[in-house]
């Protein structure tokens, strides 16, 4: 029919990002400095990524370009998730031993 709005299942994924978006935001609010800065970098390096690979440039320049921002974004990534499994380990550690 037209005019009549989306079927619940339509809806549901939006439903369910909105649902557990608050929690994310407070999760990042709760966040140590480093990891904030971690967070930052990511999105920076992630849009100039997009930024550079759609960059009125010569191929060559979109392909370095996009490529080493991309690196930037995994290793920072990487560095993230290590030193996220870390202060679990130390966590989980301090925990046992009490």
């Amino acid at each position: 029919m037209c005019g009549s709005t989306p079927a619940a299942t339509e809806r549901a994924p939006f439903i369910a990002f909105a649902r557990y978006t608050p929690g994310v935001i407070d999760q990042i609010r709760r966040a140590d400095y480093l990891t904030k800065v971690q967070y930052l970098l990511m999105v920076v390096f992630g849009a100039a990524t997009g930024a550079l690979a759609f960059a009125p440039l010569p191929q060559r320049v979109k392909i370095l370009g996009a490529g080493v921002a991309f690196g930037i974004t995994v290793g920072l990534w990487f560095s993230h998730l290590l030193s996220m499994v870390v202060d679990a380990a130390t966590d989980l550690r301090s925990g046992a031993a009490q």
